[in-house]
This record gives structure tokens, sequence and C-alpha cells, in this order.
């Protein structure tokens, strides 16, 4: 039988961090949580919990993703199970997880994320099929960059099963405002990373010289040439979610998320600009 560890990485999360958990702790083989930064709420007396590879790290990074290549090292299993503590496993996804890692022929999984309450009930029509969250580590890769999700070099399959993606304030999501707060600051931190260099960017398995990596161009084109990074990348991403991909149905959600990447790709580029048109010594 195929070893399957579960990672989370979370920031005080002591309100949502147990029910995630319990969706998946008795169907892995170990369970690895980090949390961003120094914790001052239950969010790790509740993971210790369920299990003893429980670590922090030591100052706020303030995106999952800085943390996610670390997480990754801590893991011992053949597949790996990577989630937010806003999420859970739906029912039936439940019932299929272990004979999915059973399959040698597959090496990475997406299912659909939609929104729920904490009851499961659906929130809103708008999904995203195909949101990849359950790897075989040997194939799987990750860039340690703000909204960089895992990928696999490998054959993945979108399977009919869900990932509940839970609001607990039904449908009212963060403000424009705070969404905008939120993207402009981890564009600042990732143009902080990449101005060091682009070797100075957390890996788990991956090169950003290798096309093969999600995402890769992207970097490489941020690194060398920012202001085209700025004039392409909002504007490309917003059509491509919210046209494209047919956000404009689900009303306030559907433009809430179609915003996200493109927000925070902005606030990436004009920071790396920044960096380079500021004062010389």
């Amino acid at each position: 039988m195929a070893a399957l560890s579960g990672c989370l990485i979370a920031y005080h999360e002591e309100a949502r961090v147990e029910a995630c958990l319990e969706s998946f702790a008795d169907l892995v083989d170990e369970i690895v949580v980090f949390h961003d930064g120094p914790c001052s709420d239950a969010t790790l007396s509740i993971a210790r919990r369920f299990t003893d590879k429980v670590f922090s790290t030591g100052g706020r990074a303030g995106s999952a993703e800085f943390i996610r290549p670390l997480a990754l090292e801590h893991c011992t299993g053949e597949w790996v199970l990577c989630l937010d503590a806003d999420e859970r496993l739906s029912p039936p996804l439940r019932q299929a997880l272990r004979s999915l890692v059973e399959n040698a022929d597959v090496d990475g999984y997406g299912f659909a994320w939609p929104y729920v309450d904490e009851n499961g009930r659906r929130l809103t029509t708008l999904s995203m099929s195909g949101k990849k969250f359950l790897f075989r580590r040997s194939s799987m890769y990750t860039i340690g960059l703000p909204h960089m999700t895992p990928d696999t070099y490998g054959v993945s399959v979108a399977m009919p099963l869900e990932v509940h993606h839970v609001l607990t304030d039904g449908l009212v999501l963060e403000t424009f405002g705070s969404l905008l707060r939120k993207n402009l600051r981890r564009g600042r931190a990732a143009a902080a990373t990449l101005a060091q260099g682009i070797d100075r960017v957390d890996l788990f398995n991956a090169s950003l010289f290798d096309n093969r990596v999600k995402n890769a161009r992207k970097i490489r084109l941020l690194a060398s040439h920012p202001l085209l990074a700025l004039l392409v990348l909002p504007a490309y991403g917003f059509l491509y979610w919210y046209f494209a991909q047919g956000y404009f149905k689900a009303g306030r959600i559907g433009l809430h998320d179609a915003l996200n990447l493109p927000l925070y790709y902005a606030s990436f580029a004009w920071n790396l600009l920044a960096r380079r048109s500021g004062p010389r010594r």
C-alpha cells in the first residue's frame, strides 16, 4: 500500500484547522503541519492532537507558498495531499482517496474546488475544476512564491470529486479592499525575494529554467523584463479568468476571484520596477 502524507500550512487557524485535519487524518500515514511564523493562538496545540510533526518557521513569510517547499521536504510518503486550513475533503473523496494513490499510471489528481458553507452546502456555482491537491511526491514540484500551487511532471487526472473550500461567513468574501491589500503585500514579498536573484527562490524538485515547470516562464519574465510583465500578466490573467473561464457568470464572487492573480502580478511587477529604479549608491 502506498504511503500517503498530508501536508498543511497554516497561520492562526484555530477556528478551522481541526475540521480540516479531521477530514483526512484517518486516511493518511503521516501529517506534516507548518505554521507561518510564531503562533499566538491554539493552532499548534490543535494540530498536535493529530501529529507530532508540527513546526513553526522563525519569521512570518506571509503566504503558504513560501513555506511549502520546506514542508514537502519533511514529508516522507510516496504520495502527498496538500491542503489549506479552510479546505476539507468531501465525503465521496474521502471514500476514494486510498484507491486513487494505488493507481500506478497516475502522478497527480485534480478535484473540483467549490465554495461551501460549514455544512458542505454549495454557496455558488463557481468551482475551479481540476485544481491539483494530490501528488506522487517523486513527480511533483512547487515554487516558493505566492500563488504558485504544486503541480506534477507526470500524468495528472481531473476527477469528479470535490475538495470543499469552506467560507465560514456564507457568501461574504473579503472586501475588494482587503483583496487588494493582501495581494499588494504578497507582491512586495515576492519581489523582495526575486530581486535577490532567481536562484534565491525556494523550490521543491524544480528549476525555474525548466519550461516544464508551470509559471517558470512568468518568473523569468518578471526577473528580466518587469515592465513587460506589468503590461501583460495582469491584463491577460483577468481576461483569462473572468471571460475564458466564465467567472463573469458568478457575479461578485467571480469578479473577486478573477481579480486575485492579476492584482498579485501587478504588485509583483511594480515592486520589481520600483526596486530597479530606486536610488543607487
